[in-house]
């Protein structure tokens, strides 16, 4: 499985479909080590508990985790994988 996280939308759709790829949206936020996070990717906190995966963003709201976290100050998250690769992550 290839993850799409193309900054080129162009470019990401004409790639996309070729096999098992999976095109991710880039929230705009970036973690405490300067990651970008996706929606699918699953997050944890600093004091090291998971706290779910980016979903949609909710109009006028953010983004928010599947467990209802707002990422509206994602300095202190990290992405520790995605649902795509590693779904046994999220519980």
């Amino acid at each position: 499985m290839t993850l799409l996280a193309h900054t080129d939308v162009s470019e990401a759709l004409i790639n996309y479909g070729k096999g098992e790829d999976v095109l991710m949206q880039f929230t705009g936020l970036k973690d405490k080590i300067g990651k970008e996070i996706y929606e699918g990717d699953i997050l944890k906190a600093a004091n090291g508990y998971t706290i779910g995966a980016v979903e949609s963003l909710r109009p006028n709201e953010g983004y928010y985790t599947n467990k209802g976290y707002s990422l509206l100050h994602a300095d202190h998250l990290e992405v520790i994988g995605n649902i795509y690769q590693d779904p046994k992550l999220v519980k």
